[in-house]
């Protein structure tokens, strides 16, 4: 994929969501997915907590 995929204000590479793809079929949990997404992607709030209901969400 050439061109990104935008989600909540933050844009997805191809080489993201490739990684995504690899998470998705290796963790067992859309929450242990969205956990390790955040912190690969340091996809963070303000306040520096992990943004996961919008990371689970673009799941």
């Amino acid at each position: 994929m050439n061109t990104p995929l935008r989600y909540c204000g933050r844009e997805f590479t191809g080489k993201e969501l490739a990684r995504i793809a690899e998470l998705v079929a290796s963790l067992p949990t859309r929450r242990t997915i969205a956990d390790a997404l955040c912190d690969e992607l340091a996809w963070l709030r303000p306040d520096g907590r992990r943004k996961d209901m919008s990371a689970r969400v673009a799941l």
